[in-house]
């Protein structure tokens, strides 16, 4: 186990509150296993969704798994906010999902 895994989950949710992004809090997370465990709870705290496919598969996973839905605490959804603008015939009815 190196030094940054032997450090308390604490402190290194505190560490991740001073990265500049969520990229980089997602590649601290991917260092090891030990540090994704305890990092996830920064990487889920705040959770802002644009468009129906992101939407739907990040609620999808969401509900899949409760280990991560747990950490989030703050859930903006604009699904009418493409990033990607498509037709909108081809929005898929998410809001129904029982999500």
């Amino acid at each position: 186990m190196s030094s940054l895994e032997s450090l308390p989950a604490e402190i290194l949710l505190e560490v991740s509150n001073y990265l500049t992004s969520r990229s980089d809090v997602l590649q601290l997370s991917q260092v090891s296993s030990t540090l994704y465990t305890k990092v996830v709870p920064a990487l889920y705290a705040d959770v802002d969704l644009h468009g129906a496919e992101q939407c739907e598969r990040t609620l999808g996973m969401i509900a899949q798994y409760p280990q991560v839905a747990r950490h989030v605490r703050k859930l903006a959804v604009h699904p009418e906010h493409e990033l990607d603008p498509r037709p909108r015939d081809q929005y898929r009815a998410w809001d129904n999902a029982g999500v």
